[in-house]
């Protein structure tokens, strides 16, 4: 209470000393006007003046000329010698007035420079810093830029990269990397080690715990009956070696995160002398999908094949296409199996785990816990609307009665891959509300998905385009039959 009257105190102090301050810049007085008058040694705010004759006329007459900088009237014939009252505001200065905090003339002294070593400012940080400790390593950058453009407002950019690795304890040590970059890319699958250039997340480590955040691989725990090894976006925290009674320790992690992908296994067949490239397609038999970077592992007849040109194979992750080295020839006997992650954009896939090894006199127990789903109420690419919903529940198992048209007028946007709607004519044969990509602002309104509807049952395919995505061109029906 006492904080509050002191601070109202203040407050009201503060504002009469401002009003005080208007009320003194207030002037009136008594002139005889002659051609020149001098009102005050500061500037009048501008608009401010008043001419008041006695009985308290103002005069507005063009013969009385105020110069407002110079605090002056400039008076002609006609009223010189008259008395007049003027009231006004002046400022605390005087505008024309120059103001310097040193003399311009010390540095126009002949030979000064040779005389007089310059004036050096040194800027000394004296703020104290959270990385103080000489055991953390940190390298990073941060960088400010503008972008402007004859088709778009100015746009401001920030970019932030920090890394940091050492103590900030003496029992915890931190690594991190933490990036607000968005990398649209994936690295080149010909080594054998991978680089990761959009990985981000923060490790504490201590004696008995660790707790990352962000993004980390949950790899197969300890036991027989599950094996996983899946890329994932969260939070897991583990203890280790706690001592719960006499001669036994508890081990245990718990994580809770976002899986980046869908697990998928596919087998085929070789064929003979043809090393590549080998095709490789969704749970659905989707054509177009994109394999995470480092989750695959090729066996050829139960053999772990080695990833890098020097090895067994290459793979293209964005095209998700595997290409067999010259190290290890392809027959048509061979046995391939292919298990991966590739990114799976429909729904949000929550995946919780837990694992806890008990290590005691008489043995070893160990208890995994594993659970992935989608959730069914956020989708990532679409939004679905009752009919949509409608359609899903009637359409039962058949997957070709869910299909319907996804395109969306959503205007055009530059960078971003947009279709136009025309008609057009092949073979003498008219068609009509057919899509093609286009960068025309003024035809490429829609924006469009594609399914995989089965070889033969669809008019579009992929074609080759320097756009930044996947796009689709229409191929016109060969005697009636769909070439798509």
């Amino acid at each position: 209470m006492r904080t509050f009257i002191s601070i109202l105190l203040i407050l009201l102090l503060a504002s009469g000393f401002s009003f005080a301050q208007y009320e003194t810049s207030f002037r009136k007085h008594e002139l005889l006007l002659s051609d020149t008058v001098q009102l005050d040694s500061t500037s009048i705010i501008f608009g401010s003046l008043l001419i008041k004759d006695k009985n308290g006329n103002t005069i507005n007459s063009p013969c009385i000329k105020t110069d407002y900088v110079n605090a002056r009237l400039i008076v002609c014939s006609e009223f010189v010698g008259k008395s007049v009252f003027v009231e006004y505001n002046r400022m605390p200065f005087l505008l024309n007035k120059p103001f310097f905090r040193k003399q311009r003339k010390e540095f126009l002294i002949r030979d000064s420079l040779l005389q007089k070593p310059p004036d050096l400012y040194v800027f000394t940080d004296d703020r104290p810093s959270f990385f103080t400790d000489d055991e953390l390593n940190r390298k990073g950058s941060i960088s400010r830029g503008i972008s402007v453009g004859n088709n778009q407002d100015a746009i401001v950019n920030s970019h932030l990269n920090l890394q940091l690795t050492g103590k900030i304890s003496e029992d915890v040590e931190i690594t991190a990397v933490i990036s607000d970059n968005n990398i649209p890319i994936q690295p080149d699958g010909n080594t054998q080690q991978l680089n990761e250039f959009d990985k981000v997340f923060i490790n504490l480590r201590a004696k008995q715990f660790d707790i990352i955040a962000g993004d980390f691989e949950e790899k197969t725990p300890q036991g027989y009956f599950l094996q996983y090894n899946k890329k994932a976006q969260g939070a897991k925290i583990s203890v280790n070696d706690i001592n719960v009674f006499k001669n036994a320790k508890l081990s245990s992690d718990v994580s809770g995160s976002v899986a980046k992908g869908k697990y998928r296994r596919q087998n085929f067949q070789g064929q003979e002398a043809v090393q590549g490239p080998y095709k490789l397609t969704g749970a659905n038999n989707e054509m177009y999908i994109i394999v995470l970077a480092g989750t695959e592992k090729v066996y050829i007849d139960g053999r772990l094949l080695v990833r890098g040109m020097e090895n067994d194979y290459v793979i293209d992750y964005n095209t998700a296409e595997i290409v067999f080295t010259a190290k290890q020839a392809i027959t048509k006997d061979m046995r391939i199996i292919v298990e991966f992650e590739y990114s799976e954009r429909s729904y949000t896939r929550f995946l919780v785990t837990s694992t806890h090894n008990l290590e005691t006199e008489n043995g070893n127990f160990w208890l995994n816990i594993y659970s992935e789903q989608d959730n069914k109420n956020q989708p990532y690419d679409q939004t679905l609307s009752l009919e949509d919903k409608r359609l899903l529940y009637e359409a039962g198992d058949d997957s070709f009665a869910a299909m319907r048209l996804n395109a969306d007028s959503v205007g055009f946007v530059a960078g971003e891959i947009r279709y136009a709607l025309i008609d057009t004519i092949v073979g003498a044969v008219q068609y009509d509300s057919v899509f093609i990509h286009s960068n025309n602002p003024d035809k490429a309104f829609y924006r469009l998905g594609f399914s995989y509807v089965g070889e033969g049952n669809g008019s579009y395919v992929k074609s080759i385009s320097s756009a930044n995505g996947r796009v689709f061109e229409w191929i016109s029906p060969v005697n009636g039959i769909k070439q798509g």
